[in-house]
């Protein structure tokens, strides 16, 4: 379908609503963050019948999580800016899921940071929940900004509906052990003392 779709760009052709659907479907079940924003960015240039939508929107920024692709997240969400189209919750978060597994070439901070500006900038207020915080927390630890990572996982913990995995406490862990937060490392769960193991650095 993916090769069908880069013939038909490439004669100047833009497929229809059904031939936009059907490769947004095969961008996200094969996880083609490369192509994500390049679809919607077509779909902004030759709108197919009923335009764009944030359903469209949703499926290409799912397939760039799944790919670890920021940069083509952002261009995904500039696009819906572009086209008036306002993000929720759901956008942003998969937006920073993301740079999470960013190869390290990127600058991840900096495109974190980029998805963190576009939800201030909504012009409807997103009330993000423990799963953005979870992820931005991981975005922190691996800029080393240590601070704001145990900061991060004091805010996504006061989210009462949303359950730190493994993953977020060793993450957090991580930033109180850098930081020789003595105070924070003694309150810790108990869950998480096999994390103070794997450090090793932990009194």
């Amino acid at each position: 379908m993916l090769r069908k779709y880069k013939k038909l760009r490439k004669s100047g052709v833009y497929p229809d609503l059904a031939g936009y659907e059907a490769v947004l479907n095969a961008v996200q079940a094969q996880k083609v963050g490369a192509s994500a924003d390049k679809v919607i960015l077509d779909m902004l240039a030759s709108p197919p019948e009923g335009g764009l939508t944030l359903a469209h929107a949703k499926q290409a920024l799912g397939a760039c999580a799944a790919a670890s692709r920021p940069q083509e997240a952002l261009a995904v969400l500039t696009a819906m800016d572009a086209a008036d189209m306002e993000g929720d919750l759901e956008c942003f978060s998969l937006a920073m899921q993301a740079c999470v597994f960013a190869p390290n070439k990127l600058p991840i901070e900096d495109l974190a940071r980029q998805v963190m500006r576009k939800v201030k900038a909504a012009k409807t207020k997103v009330m993000l929940d423990g799963n953005y915080y979870g992820l931005l927390l991981q975005v922190l630890v691996r800029a080393r900004k240590y601070k704001e990572a145990v900061a991060c996982f004091e805010v996504l913990s006061l989210d009462n509906n949303f359950k730190p995995s493994d993953e977020h406490y060793y993450a957090a862990m991580k930033a109180a052990t850098a930081l020789k937060d003595q105070v924070l490392l003694n309150n810790w769960p108990r869950r998480v003392c096999y994390v103070t193991l794997i450090l090793g650095d932990c009194v």
